[in-house]
């Protein structure tokens, strides 16, 4: 992959410094991780055949387990040292033997042709700048009729973040700025800091991309797109969190898109 402002990018220390409450957060039973995207990857999973996995951004190892309790094959890369250790940890408690790589999937990715039958990653993209070349090196690593399945932030969601110009600590700053491509500044929300106290991590910084950006950069590739959710927020969030099942169902928070390698 060529060389662009991907490499100016740098949020490998927000994740070090914050992967344990990253952890908790996600899997907290109010998470918006389980509560809506993972029913929706479920239900486009169920129907797919596939034995080896790839999970691009794998984090602390949530889908990647959650693929290997499956019976795959399943190779997870982060670039995040501190979030691969819990994951190693989470599988050897488990009994699952997952391959774990520490590398940046904005680069050129560290695997051979057609390795694999199954592409996934789960709320990575917004720090990926040019999502054309990440999804030609997903084609280049997936099998013929292999199948590629993201989930994103909702283009809905990064819309609001701030710019970098703009303190996202103003509330007038998170007003919708859809069309505008601009890279993104936010506070780690899982984070147990307060913002601006000393033990606060670094802003996160990311990028916002529109709908037809996935979608354009999907279909040039040479994927035959399949399907597109904005998955709803279960009713048990309603019980759980009411707060928090009343924002998430007045807008969409993720976006999945499955495709398949012609």
């Amino acid at each position: 992959m060529s060389q662009n402002s991907n490499d100016l990018l740098n949020v490998k220390p927000v994740w070090n410094q914050t992967a344990i409450d990253y952890h908790k957060f996600t899997r907290a039973r109010d998470s918006y991780s389980l509560q809506i995207e993972r029913p929706a990857i479920e239900a486009i999973v169920s129907n797919l055949e596939f034995q080896n996995v790839l999970d691009l951004g794998c984090g602390t190892g949530h889908y990647a387990l959650w693929f290997a309790r499956r019976g795959a094959q399943v190779t997870g890369i982060d670039l995040s040292a501190e979030m691969l250790s819990i994951a190693r940890a989470e599988a050897a408690a488990t009994g699952l033997a997952i391959e774990l790589r520490e590398g940046d999937i904005r680069k050129r990715l560290p695997f051979d042709d057609c390795a694999f039958d199954l592409i996934f990653s789960a709320t990575a993209l917004h720090y990926i700048e040019d999502l054309a070349e990440l999804f030609h090196e997903a084609y280049r690593v997936l099998r013929e009729n292999g199948n590629l399945l993201i989930s994103a932030l909702h283009p809905a969601s990064t819309g609001l973040f701030p710019t970098i110009e703009q303190d996202y600590q103003d509330e007038g700053a998170w007003n919708l700025k859809y069309f505008n491509r601009a890279r993104r500044r936010i506070f780690a929300p899982w984070s147990q800091a307060r913002p601006g106290s000393s033990d606060a991590p670094p802003d996160i910084e990311c990028y916002h991309h529109r709908l037809e950006d996935y979608l354009n950069a999907i279909i040039s590739t040479g994927f035959v797109l399949r399907t597109v959710r904005e998955p709803y927020p279960t009713e048990s969030l309603a019980a759980d969190n009411p707060a928090r099942f009343a924002y998430s169902s007045s807008q969409p928070l993720s976006l999945l898109l499955h495709a398949q390698r012609s």
